[in-house]
């Protein structure tokens, strides 16, 4: 993170996509600026803000505003872990855990993927009970804004109609009705833009959805990316049908056969939501995601799908870890996993030194992390074709060998 704290960066499309288009945008309208066919409501915001700054400071308004919003579900869980059946002494395991997540350094500290951080937040509102006064104020509030700030958080909204049918409670039917309404919202907006969701495509192949979960939410969190892909691309062999492919995936569901199993057995209404938001985001997740589905059966690429069901089964394993061997080797596991992959937070070019190097050459573009990532240099003053430049420059010779670059 020391590349970064600074200065500040820009990341991926936020810096070739968000900033170039809401810059160039009327004031009003760079909030409700549509990008894939959809609403992010408040990354649109923070961007906007930036573009009133200066652009060598623009990163620090998108930098920081975004990493303060990204730990409001962190903190949530904090706040009120004995609600979620975690002990106090177990609370930074969680946050080293939930850091040094594979998917992690993909999602923290930047706009681009507000949106997957808002979906954990409104499965955090659905797993904890109902609150009452200002609380149940706040997390309509919240339940509001996420709904608004991407499509992720719209795919709890079952979750919310299975409490409110299951409990006949009011205000889990006025969370469900803005979740509801949201969607429909975000629906209604992807429709007026002609379905343009960017490179996404569905697909009725079951093991295109089955194989992903496994390689994102069991391989890579107990063995670590680098140790987890090759077993990845083992399990990609399942798409041709090989025995040994399948077999290793049958095992690697293991995990996920026994907590279904103990939730039907016994499982509570705290534990049994939690599951059932992580499975929403999981295979609804993989369902919308970009680029081609068989790149998601990785330990290394497009994690950020997978960022918040992931926190979700770290809480539901924490939540047991007393009661159980199996939880207990899972969070230790986990823990061990995690203190190796926090080192992925180092790798991206600097700001400065990459803003400076531009304006010394008069370059029409500037270097952004990830590594390979380029944004028009708004120093020289915006132009229309800004918004329409590529975003990828290839990998740059001064990218370390093994840095973190997602797709």
């Amino acid at each position: 993170m020391q590349a970064y704290l600074p200065d500040g960066r820009f990341w991926a499309e936020e810096g070739c996509r968000f900033y170039p288009h809401i810059a160039l945008l009327p004031a009003f309208e760079k909030f409700f600026f549509v990008f894939n066919g959809h609403l992010e409501l408040v990354a649109n915001i923070i961007t906007a803000g930036a573009t009133m700054a200066d652009f060598k400071y623009a990163p620090l308004v998108t930098t920081y505003s975004s990493f303060a919003l990204q730990t409001i579900p962190v903190f949530l869980i904090v706040w009120m872990h004995r609600s979620l059946g975690i002990r106090g002494w177990l609370l930074p395991i969680l946050v080293l855990i939930i850091v040094g997540l594979p998917q992690s350094p993909e999602v923290w500290a930047n706009t681009a993927n507000l949106q997957f951080h808002f979906s954990l937040l409104a499965a955090l509102i659905a797993v904890l009970p109902v609150r009452t006064g200002i609380g149940k104020h706040a997390f309509r509030l919240l339940l509001l804004l996420s709904g608004l700030s991407g499509i992720p958080a719209n795919f709890v909204a079952p979750a919310f109609l299975y409490l409110a049918a299951n409990n006949g409670d009011r205000e889990r039917w006025i969370q469900f009705s803005i979740l509801a309404a949201t969607s429909l919202l975000q629906l209604a907006i992807i429709a007026t833009h002609g379905f343009d969701t960017g490179d996404r495509s569905l697909t009725a192949n079951p093991l295109l959805y089955w194989l992903p979960v496994i390689s994102q939410q069991v391989v890579g969190p107990l063995l670590g990316p680098d140790i987890g892909e090759p077993f990845a691309l083992i399990l990609r062999d399942a798409l041709a049908q090989r025995s040994g492919a399948i077999f290793l995936g049958i095992i690697c569901s293991i995990p996920f056969f026994y907590i279904v199993r103990r939730e039907i057995n016994a499982g509570t209404d705290t534990s049994r939501t939690a599951v059932i938001c992580a499975a929403l985001l999981s295979v609804l997740g993989t369902a919308a995601a970009l680029g081609d589905k068989t790149e998601l059966i990785s330990t290394t690429f497009s994690g950020r799908y997978f960022f918040a069901s992931n926190v979700l089964l770290t809480v539901y394993a924490l939540s047991r870890f007393n009661r159980n061997i199996f939880y207990l080797g899972a969070v230790l596991m986990l823990l061990i996993s995690s203190m190796h992959n926090v080192d992925q937070y180092l790798g991206g070019p600097d700001w400065r030194t990459e803003y400076e190097r531009a304006q010394d050459a008069r370059s029409k573009t500037v270097n952004i992390w990830p590594y390979g990532w380029e944004m028009p240099n708004f120093a020289l003053g915006p132009t229309p074709s800004d918004a329409r430049s590529p975003c990828r420059s290839g990998r740059p010779a001064s990218a370390p060998s093994g840095a973190f670059q997602p797709k």
